[in-house]
Formats: C-alpha cells, sequence, structure tokens
C-alpha cells in the first residue's frame, strides 16, 4: 500500500481569455469580460495522492480541486478538465463552476480565479499526512483564510481544514460555503450530506457539513454559512471537511462515519474509506439470514444475492457498524445554521462604534482580549513599548489562536531588541504562510544601498493584497520607518500604484516631507487604477487625504471614482 505523496505538476489548458471591464456593481475589485476566445495556458497543480484517492488542487485558480480520481473504483468524481471556460454571475461577472472550491455566503471569492499563496509538506513516517497548505487575504472584509488539504494514510478521503483569522480591532462575519460544479442531488444522514449524480454510480459522503442546496452548481454548507460565523476581534474559527469518495454506489441506503451501503432489490454494494475485511450479516426477505467475512479489497463491495435483501449489517474493525434500514434518526431535510455565537459581544456595527468611541473596557464581558490588544496598538503608537508587549501578552492568554497578535508581539520584542524567535515560531506553527512573518523576516535584515531586491519579499510582491495588509497593520501601529521601508523596497520589485499612494500619505502625515510625498502621489496618479484597488479604510483614507493636498494631481479623478 502506498502512503500519501504530495507533488507539483504543470497541466495544459485551453483558457478564456478574460479582460477587466470597470468596478463591479457592488464591489471594490475589476469586473471580468470574456473576450469570446481561448488561448493555449499552463498552470501548475498539487497533486495528493495514495493507492486509493488522487487529488489535484490548482493554487493559480484559487485553490480550487480541479480533479478527483477514486483510484479504488477507477473512477473520476472531478474529472480534469482541459478547457477553463467561464459564464456569467459571480462577484467579479464572469464565473467558473468547475470542481470544488471555497465561497463565500452563497457566492465565490472575487479571487476564485486568481492565484493563492501555497506551500507543499510530505508526510512524515508511517502516520504522516501529504498535505498542502494555501492562504488568502478576504477581499473586502478583515479575515484571511487558510485551508489545508491532506490524503490521509491507507484512507480513500480527502480532509480540508479551515481557518478564518480576524485580523482587525472590528467583528466580521464569515460566511463559508463550498460549491461542487455539476449537477447533483442530496440526501441529509447523520453524519453529514451525501451527495449523488443522477443516472450515474457517482456519490460523494460530506462530514462536516450541515446540508447542501443541490442541483447545478451544489453548495456544500457548513457551519455559520447562512447568516455568517461572528468572529469577533482578533478571534479565529476551525471547521474541517471530511470528503469520502462513493463511486460505483450511486445514491446510498445508509451511511456511516467510515461505510456507506446501497440495497437495490437483491443488489448489495458497500463501500469503506478503508480497505479490508469486514463482517456482513444479511437477512433476505424469505427471512433467511447468512453472515460471512468479505473482503473489501479496493474498498468497493458489489454483490448480487439470491433473493431481494431484507435487511443488512456491515462491521469493519476500527469502525462503526453500519446497518440498514438505518435504525437512526430520519433526517428530511438539510440541516442549517444561523449566526453562530462564536462571539457574544455586541454585533459588527455596534462593537465597531464602542472601539472607535473608546467605550470599550476591560470590563467589557469576553472582551478582554481585543480590549489588551487595543492597549498594545495605542502604546505602541504613543512609543511606550514596555506598556506594549504587557498588552499584548495578556491579550494572547484570550486568543492564543490568533497569529497577527503573535507577529505584533514579536514585532514589540524587535523594537524592544529582545529576542522574538519563539514568538514567531508560535505564529508559523498556527499559519505557516502568514505574510507577516515574511515582512518581519525582511525588517530584521541590516539595510543596504545599491543591491538587488530583497529575495524575501519577491513571493509577497506577487501577492499585493498581502503585502498592502502589512502596510497597513505597520501603519495602524504608528510604524511609520517600517512600513516606509517596506513600501519602497516593494516599489524596487514591481510597480503596484496603491502602494504609492500609501507611501505618499506616509510621508505626508508622518514625516511631513511633502516634496517626496508629492513625488511619489503623482507617480501614482499617472497610472490608471488597476488591481488591488484600495477597499481597506486607511487606503481609501490615503487616497482621499493625498488628493485633497495635491488637488491638481493629473490623472486622481479615476482613483477617487473608485471610491464612490
Amino acid at each position: 500500500m502506498k502512503g500519501p505523496s504530495v507533488s507539483l505538476e504543470t497541466y495544459s489548458f485551453e483558457a478564456e481569455v478574460l479582460t477587466v471591464s470597470g468596478v463591479s456593481p457592488g464591489h471594490s475589485q475589476l469586473a471580468l469580460a470574456s473576450e469570446g476566445q481561448f488561448r493555449p495556458a499552463e498552470f501548475g497543480v498539487v497533486v495528493l495522492e495514495n493507492d486509493l484517492i488522487r487529488a489535484a488542487v490548482c493554487p493559480e485558480l484559487g485553490g480550487r480541486l480541479i480533479a478527483w480520481r477514486d483510484q479504488a473504483a477507477g473512477r473520476d468524481l472531478i474529472a480534469m478538465p482541459n478547457r477553463i471556460e467561464t459564464e456569467p454571475g459571480g462577484v467579479r461577472a464572469r464565473i467558473w463552476r468547475h470542481g470544488l472550491a471555497l465561497g463565500l455566503g452563497g457566492s465565490d471569492r472575487a479571487n476564485s480565479l486568481g492565484p493563492v499563496a501555497w506551500s507543499i509538506r510530505e508526510g512524515e513516517g508511517a502516520s504522516g499526512h501529504a498535505a498542502l497548505f494555501t492562504f488568502e487575504i478576504v477581499i473586502e472584509t478583515g479575515l484571511s483564510v487558510t485551508v489545508c488539504w491532506a490524503v490521509p494514510e491507507d484512507r480513500c478521503e480527502i480532509l480540508v481544514q479551515v481557518k478564518a483569522t480576524n485580523r482587525t480591532s472590528s467583528p466580521e462575519r464569515f460566511r463559508p460555503v463550498w460549491t461542487l460544479g455539476g449537477e447533483w442531488e442530496s440526501s441529509p444522514n447523520p453524519e453529514g450530506v451525501s451527495l449523488y449524480a443522477p443516472g450515474t454510480d457517482l456519490a460523494l459522503q460530506v462530514r462536516g457539513s450541515v446540508g447542501a442546496d443541490a442541483g447545478e452548481g451544489c453548495q456544500i454548507l457548513t457551519p455559520g454559512c447562512r447568516e455568517g460565523l461572528v468572529l469577533g476581534p482578533w478571534q479565529t474559527t476551525v471547521h474541517t471537511l471530511r470528503l469520502l469518495p462513493l463511486a460505483g454506489l450511486g445514491a446510498p441506503s445508509a451511511v456511516g462515519s467510515d461505510l456507506a451501503i446501497r440495497v437495490e432489490g437483491n443488489r448489495l454494494v458497500a463501500r469503506s474509506a478503508r480497505p479490508g475485511p469486514a463482517t456482513v450479516t444479511v437477512a433476505l426477505d424469505d427471512a433467511s439470514c447468512h453472515e460471512a467475512t468479505a473482503e473489501i479489497g479496493t474498498g468497493l463491495l458489489d454483490t448480487d444475492l439470491p433473493r431481494p435483501v431484507a435487511r443488512v449489517r456491515v462491521e469493519q474493525s476500527g469502525s462503526d457498524a453500519l446497518e440498514w434500514p438505518d435504525p437512526r434518526p430520519t433526517l428530511t431535510a438539510p440541516v442549517t445554521s444561523g449566526a453562530s455565537a462564536a462571539w457574544d459581544g455586541p454585533q459588527p456595527d455596534t462593537a465597531e462604534a464602542m472601539l472607535l468611541a473608546g467605550t470599550l473596557t476591560e470590563a467589557t464581558a469576553g472582551l478582554e482580549g481585543p480590549w489588551n490588544a487595543m492597549r498594545a496598538e495605542s502604546a505602541f503608537r504613543d512609543r511606550d513599548f514596555a506598556t506594549a508587549r504587557e498588552a499584548w501578552e495578556e491579550a494572547l492568554n484570550f486568543l492564543p489562536e490568533n497569529e497577527c497578535l503573535w507577529w505584533a508581539l514579536a514585532r514589540v520584542q524587535a523594537t524592544l531588541g529582545e529576542d522574538n524567535s519563539q514568538t514567531l515560531a508560535n505564529a508559523h506553527f498556527l499559519s505557516p504562510l502568514e505574510p507577516l512573518l515574511r515582512v518581519e523576516a525582511f525588517l530584521s535584515t541590516p539595510i543596504a544601498e545599491g543591491r538587488e531586491p530583497s529575495p524575501l519579499l519577491g513571493p509577497l510582491v506577487k501577492d499585493p493584497d498581502s503585502l498592502l495588509d502589512a502596510l497597513g497593520r505597520l501603519l495602524d501601529l504608528g510604524d511609520r520607518e517600517s512600513a516606509a521601508r517596506l513600501s519602497e523596497e516593494a516599489l524596487r520589485h514591481v510597480e503596484i500604484p496603491l502602494v504609492r499612494w500609501l507611501l505618499a500619505w506616509n510621508l505626508l502625515t508622518g514625516a511631513r516631507m511633502e516634496a517626496e510625498a508629492a513625488h511619489h502621489a503623482a507617480l501614482a496618479a499617472a497610472q490608471a487604477p488597476a488591481l488591488p484597488l484600495p477597499w481597506r479604510r486607511l487606503e481609501r483614507q490615503a487616497v482621499t487625504e493625498t488628493v485633497a493636498r495635491f488637488p491638481n494631481l493629473t490623472g486622481a479623478q479615476p482613483w477617487l471614482d473608485t471610491l464612490a
């Protein structure tokens, strides 16, 4: 039995030519338009597999699962495409419905067709999992999302874990919905939801879901997907899906944690996530009863019996026994969930007003962590670094899963000249792809003139939203010198107009270097608006205030129009 492995492969597709066509209605990002033609394109695809399953995830196309083969049954649940063909819809006017992709609140993400940061990890030893990590700043929110895809040892399933982190001092809603391309029907069961493709023997069991809106472009519902999880300031949440392919089964009659069965007349089909022997007890309609040890050698057992099946029980070592008819309560409709009680403080608009007004206090129930984080930021801005360190340490007693707070503590430790290696290791453990860690590595290097652009920032400038998030974090802390250094170094790699707007505003409002600020503002305004557009409060403030200070900037009006 081959253990799980992970590798990077290159695939060639015909890709539809898409161009931008102005700002999407109700959205700060540029809309996509089809040119009606296709071109050859190559994409890197990360493949996770063992002897039982082969899964292909494309980080360059939003980090979606684009191919999935049940190797035990020799069937594709999601076939590798040979063409990327979009259709009208989605938050940026074009959508690709192929594969399995993370959506937000019933729609796709703004970056569903763009690249996400990623890294792969090989399995370590007999119990190790091959894993792919992806990371993304969620546009128009204060959230980041880390997704871990893993293929467990000797199991015919995929594990998908999603961690959302609120990176701000304001409450945020996170509405995770997975979309699955194709036509699917759904059947709820005590373990989650079963999806099956009409007219085929393809089915899929999803554990960790609370239901599904089936049909063309099926949506797999997760906790908080309806109203959204309310994440308090700097709070995190994690949800995990287990995806078990049931090729060869079709619409299941009963589903357990590892087992699924289908009864159709005198035909009995059983699937298991773990190949191996199972005890099968069958009662036929003539009241005869048969017990046998059957080998589910590749995870699939398919047999015809002499008479129709009346009852069946399947037992496999290490799994719960599964019976049909299922004695567990019957679910007639998908279970849905409203707003989560993950945070029972004031709702987003009320809490934000409290934060801005300064009426949030240490005595506000359940908000001790946010209060200390705000106290730390205020102390850092006032250059009271010892108080900032103490307050961030206290905040982490209440919010230990937030990698951004660990980075903030590391930043003040570096400012005080203290060793921050363990603090950064904690942040890395929580989020290996956190862009602030790369920023911290860059800031820890000596300043050198006349050299090549720092390779430390190479991956970050390819992900401008992460770069801008880091810049905004430094500016929020009042660490203007570090923000200016990061901006200037990034611009040595690539021209990003919004980085120039932030640099101009930083120089204008911090060091009062008006001449240099005017230079950078003129360079930014001379460029047509391009992604990323200003959507964070600080970015919008930077553009507005810089243009107000230099009202004769040529080309500034289109940038102001993106703020409307």
